[in-house]
């Protein structure tokens, strides 16, 4: 890895663990608070952002007949836009399509499938592929998995803050209230990529950088690092600060039995039909047999409140 930007990593990953804003730019790229604060001084602000891309609007994804027993027929657009979830999202996306180009999107019977990637920073060795699944059903809610790709691999990027036992994104506790239906996909996606650069530090630095939520024993024992951010429900700096001692003396058996049933014994893994999808393949769609527990402008601040974690986001 390029020592420009392992030296990156570090300054962005300082600003997270220390509640500092960070931003995100066109393709989801993390900013530092002194790289951003730099550019300011050099010149006004319209000068520092980056150019407009010329951007056309995407196609609405590839429409194929659908089997149905043994009868074949082209799916209705009007079965799938009269919703008005689905007009919501396809508004949305179009505004995500212009931050992040590298997009497209399919509609399905009962969701929208999004694919689009990422460089997360400036400089990496490789680009994140996301997939996100735009629920149109009610009590559903968004659901995205993430990977690393490069010449050689697609890697799932997990399992630390994903969902059991689908590996999907785990960025921010829901009944925090950081996001919701209807709030903007792009603040959304910025997210993912900040979540994506917080593996990213944790594999080159050696701890998750910034606020998390582990409410359970069991959790915080296996992964956290005395350094990092305590997750529990009142955390007062960080792990060896706060819980760490309590955590080395509690009843492990104890921990065990309240965590592994609830979370499907600490197993978690995307489907084979999301990899296949972050591949590009499109046919067939994923099908889930589970879900998760249930741009105005050119930079775009990312408050460390967003990173919070928990299992069953």
């Amino acid at each position: 890895m390029d020592q420009y930007v392992e030296q990156n990593i570090r300054i962005i990953g300082a600003d997270l663990h220390y509640g500092r804003t960070t931003f995100a730019e066109a393709g989801g790229l993390i900013v530092s608070q002194s790289e951003m604060f730099n550019r300011m001084e050099i010149a006004d602000a319209k000068s520092t952002r980056p150019s407009t891309r010329t951007w056309k609007r995407p196609a609405p994804g590839k429409r194929e007949a659908r089997k149905s027993g043994t009868a074949t027929a082209p799916r209705s657009n009007a079965a799938v836009f009269r919703s008005k979830r689905c007009a919501l999202f396809v508004d949305q996306l179009e505004e995500l399509a212009v931050e992040y180009d590298q997009l497209f999107w399919v509609e399905d019977v009962d969701c929208i499938w999004v694919r689009l990637t990422s460089n997360v920073l400036a400089g990496l060795d490789r680009s994140a592929v996301f997939v996100l699944r735009l629920p149109l059903l009610p009590g559903e809610f968004v659901s995205a998995w993430a990977f690393w790709f490069d010449a050689l691999a697609l890697t799932w990027i997990g399992p630390r803050h994903t969902n059991f036992p689908d590996g999907s994104i785990c960025a921010f506790d829901r009944r925090h209230g950081v996001w919701s239906i209807g709030d903007s996909l792009v603040a959304l996606q910025d997210l993912y990529c900040q979540w994506a650069f917080r593996h990213l530090h944790n594999e080159v630095e050696g701890f998750w950088p910034g606020p998390q939520c582990a409410y359970f024993t069991l959790e915080r024992i296996l992964e956290f690092k005395p350094e990092e951010h305590c997750g529990c429900r009142r955390p007062s700096g960080t792990y060896a600060d706060c819980c760490m001692s309590s955590d080395k003396i509690a009843d492990v058996n104890l921990a065990a039995r309240e965590f592994l049933p609830l979370h499907n014994w600490n197993i978690r893994k995307p489907p084979v039909s999301i990899a296949r999808f972050a591949l590009g393949d499109l046919e067939p769609l994923p099908k889930l047999s589970c879900l998760p527990f249930q741009k105005k402008l050119r930079y775009r601040l990312l408050t460390s409140c967003a990173s919070g974690c928990f299992s069953e986001c």
